[in-house]
């Protein structure tokens, strides 16, 4: 008898969530209901009696972890063995159960985005740049700095890496524009290495280090990583479009003897490339999982068959993209506006004006305007006031 968890599933949500065992690539267009795969996958694992601590969610954001096992937990009851959880808080919880063996002290301190930033303003002529100029707002210089710093940890850029390229990069001859990229790296390790320093001596680690000194930790420690690898039997990935170098590493070691590794992802949808998600990712996935299963989700519940005409259009634009095309089956909707105005002021005048016809049948919070960049809001917002 089919399980009541496949009622209302299409057949390639079926075959997601029914495909438990090696590894599987689900490629999920917008709005294919793909969070509602995962966690009737997660159901239907424990249905067919995989215990709960053996099953291991990671996704981005606390709010996503949160509604995940929400479902979850109306899927199959309680569910207080089943680590859903994001990459940061995995990798927290598995510092402080090896805080011995990594020589750390307890109770971890992270330090905090505002705390970083006051940390390097105080601290940033103690660098001794001599390549990278201070200029009267230093502020955009250390969001940069530490922008640079977090992606060298996304990548395992270690100091110890990066004094070694800067070493033999120095021995070759260089034309002016790689050689201003070499004092660039000089200055940017000399940040590094003091903002090392200091969290070091105060016993603290940012988000960066929590996946770094886990990763050296399961990759150099056979025997922790063992004790991981035995107990997450099956492990799956929400928006694994967004992950980086560092945290595909992690789940590599981690899924690499039972390889029930289930990824669901969209390429289209990527983003958090600019925090350093790992462009090739999908493509690694593949080398790296030969025998893998790819399962494509094109149905939209979300939009319009008008709405998804546009999208699909737009979307075939842009290169290296998994082609898939997304329909519905739900009805035309209204036409999809398209204005070009000549400049900001009337871009946001026109703006107004639609959301002023708008409000004679709904309310404010129906109607949301988004902007490519937040100085691109400024004007509309000027309008609005």
């Amino acid at each position: 008898m089919e399980s009541d968890l496949l009622k209302d599933l299409n057949p390639q949500q079926k075959e997601a969530v029914c495909t438990t065992e090696g590894p599987i690539l689900i490629i999920a267009g917008a709005g294919s209901g793909k969070t509602g795969v995962i966690t009737k996958k997660i159901a239907y694992l424990i249905e067919k009696g995989v215990p709960q601590e053996n099953i291991l969610a990671l996704t981005f954001t606390d709010k996503a972890a949160a509604e995940m096992l929400d479902r979850v937990n109306k899927l199959v009851g309680p569910s207080e063995d089943i680590a859903i959880t994001t990459f940061h808080s995995f990798c927290k919880e598995m510092i402080e159960d090896n805080i011995l063996e990594l020589k750390m002290n307890s109770p971890l301190k992270v330090i905090e985005d505002t705390a970083q930033l006051v940390w390097f303003i105080k601290n940033i002529d103690s660098f001794d740049l001599k390549f990278i100029k201070v200029g009267f707002k230093p502020i955009t210089l250390v969001e940069e700095l530490r922008k640079v710093i977090s992606k060298f940890k996304d990548e395992f850029v270690t100091i110890e890496k990066l004094e070694n390229y800067i070493e033999n990069k120095s021995k070759e001859k260089l034309d002016l524009e790689n050689y201003e990229r070499l004092e660039t790296l000089k200055d940017l390790l000399k940040a590094y290495k003091h903002y090392e320093d200091y969290k070091t001596k105060n016993n603290l680690v940012d988000f960066g280090d929590m996946l770094t000194k886990i990763y050296e930790l399961i990759k150099e420690r056979p025997t922790i990583l063992k004790k991981y690898q035995e107990r997450f039997k099956y492990v799956l990935i929400d928006e694994f479009q967004d992950t980086n170098f560092i945290q595909l590493q992690i789940v590599n070691l981690i899924a690499k003897i039972h390889q029930n590794l289930t990824v669901v992802g969209d390429d289209d949808q990527s983003i958090y490339r600019f925090r350093g998600a790992y462009l090739t990712n999908i493509s690694e996935f593949k080398e790296t999982y030969p025998n893998y299963k790819e399962i494509v989700l094109e149905q939209n519940y979300r939009s319009t068959k008008n709405i998804l005409s546009v999208s699909n259009k737009l979307i075939s634009n842009k290169p290296d993209r998994f082609v898939k095309r997304l329909f519905t089956e739900k009805e035309e909707g209204e036409k999809v506006t398209v204005a070009e105005l000549v400049n900001d002021g009337e871009e946001s005048h026109f703006i107004l004006n639609e959301a002023q016809k708008l409000l004679k049948t709904y309310d404010y919070k129906d109607i949301a305007i988004l902007v490519r960049r937040k100085k691109d809001a400024q004007p509309i917002i000027d309008a609005f006031d």
